[in-house]
């Protein structure tokens, strides 16, 4: 087999190029979100009668992305439509969801990163992370009901001992 001709070079180092610009700006929109308090878990759309003022403004930041012409679409009253803008317009809102989605996902791996210490702006030590995990186990079994720990309150005050432990 032969080697790649120059259009197809081109082809590819375009693809690539564009690939690692929408990984770095995926990458700043999640450290961006993280900055301000967004969790990954925020990206779900809230259960009925919740508030989704939230959820609501960052489905119309998904469409700002979008180009005018599929703004507009998604602007029309679905009744109005033909059967292939009704089509297109479905397609689009799913986009939306699709969108959503993969920024939880970009959120949750800058989340797991903050727990594994292994992100970028991450300036926390070994300890205190421990600390916060460990405090955020001993909120959990509290809250709990019905744990299969034999005595709870020991078992709190162990792991409030170790959280003392570490300097």
């Amino acid at each position: 087999m032969k080697a790649l001709n120059e259009t197809c070079i081109g082809a590819v180092k375009g693809f690539v190029s564009a690939a690692t610009t929408a990984e770095k700006k995926k990458v700043g929109m999640a450290d961006t979100l993280h900055a301000e308090g967004v969790t990954a878990a925020m990206c779900t759309a809230p259960a009925k009668g919740e508030d989704r003022t939230f959820f609501d403004s960052l489905k119309a930041a998904v469409v700002l992305g979008f180009t005018a012409q599929v703004q507009g679409l998604l602007a029309k009253p679905t009744k109005g439509l033909t059967d292939q803008q009704k089509s297109d317009k479905r397609y689009w809102q799913q986009q939306i969801g699709a969108r959503v989605n993969d920024i939880a996902r970009a959120l949750a791996k800058r989340e797991a990163q903050d727990e594994d210490g292994d992100g970028a702006n991450n300036t926390s030590t070994w300890e205190d992370r421990t600390k916060k995990v460990l405090t955020a186990l001993i909120d959990a079994v509290q809250k709990k009901e019905g744990v299969s720990i034999v005595d709870v309150g020991a078992f709190v005050r162990d792991l409030k001992a170790a959280v003392a432990r570490i300097k």
